[in-house]
């Protein structure tokens, strides 16, 4: 919210905008660090995705040797998702 603010009127400091908004001046400064990092990670993904379209968050994980929290995670964020097969969707119903 504080960066939406700061986007629409630049020529404030971040003093007063915290002050009028009732923001923590700190947040004023921050800068995300992972939206790089999961950018890279996505691009591997999807090219992983691409030789194997019906892998999972699981094996995408084993393949690029990370963890699979972190892979779900940035499949989440960034709406990637794969192709079911019909065993899979056969599996899953039971």
């Amino acid at each position: 919210m504080f960066a939406l603010v700061r986007e629409k009127l630049p020529h404030l400091s971040v003093l007063l905008v915290a002050t009028v908004f009732g923001f923590v001046r700190g947040s004023g400064y921050y800068q995300p660090k992972r939206q790089t990092t999961d950018a890279v990670l996505k691009e591997q993904i999807v090219a992983t995705l691409s030789d194997h379209p019906s892998y999972g968050y699981r094996r995408i994980a084993l393949a690029l040797g990370i963890g699979k929290k972190r892979v779900q995670r940035v499949m989440h964020v960034f709406k990637v998702s794969s192709v079911q097969t019909e065993r899979q969707m056969a599996q899953a119903q039971g």
